[in-house]
C-alpha cells in the first residue's frame, strides 16, 4: 500500500489571501508575492508562517481516492442476478440486442 500525505484544509478566506498568484495553490510565486509586499499584511513575519504552514496546499488537493458507497456495491449485485436469471448471459450479446443470429 502505498502511504499518501494527508490533504490539510484550510478555510477558503485563508487560501484566497495566500493564493496570491491565483494558481489554485499556495506556492513560491505566493511567497514572491509576499516578499513584494503583496500579501494582506504586507511583509508580516503572520504572514510568511501563514504561507509556511500552507505551502502547497492547493483548493483541491485530494485526501484519499474515492471509494465507492456499500448501496452501489449491492446495485451491481441485483443487476448481475437480474441479468444471470434472465438467461441473457449464456444468450450472447446479438440476442440482447434483439437481433437474429
Amino acid at each position: 500500500m502505498v502511504a499518501s500525505r494527508k490533504a490539510k484544509h484550510i478555510p477558503k478566506s485563508t487560501f484566497e489571501r495566500f493564493n496570491r498568484s491565483l494558481d489554485g495553490r499556495v506556492d513560491g510565486a505566493d511567497f514572491l508575492a509576499w516578499q513584494r509586499g503583496e500579501s494582506p499584511t504586507a511583509g508580516s513575519p503572520a504572514d510568511l508562517a501563514t504561507w509556511q504552514a500552507n505551502f502547497g496546499v492547493g483548493a483541491t488537493t485530494p485526501g484519499a481516492a474515492v471509494v465507492p458507497e456499500p448501496g452501489s456495491f449491492a446495485l451491481w449485485g441485483l443487476a448481475w442476478a437480474g441479468l444471470l436469471l434472465s438467461g441473457g448471459a449464456g444468450r450472447g450479446w446479438g440476442a440482447l440486442a434483439g437481433s437474429q443470429a
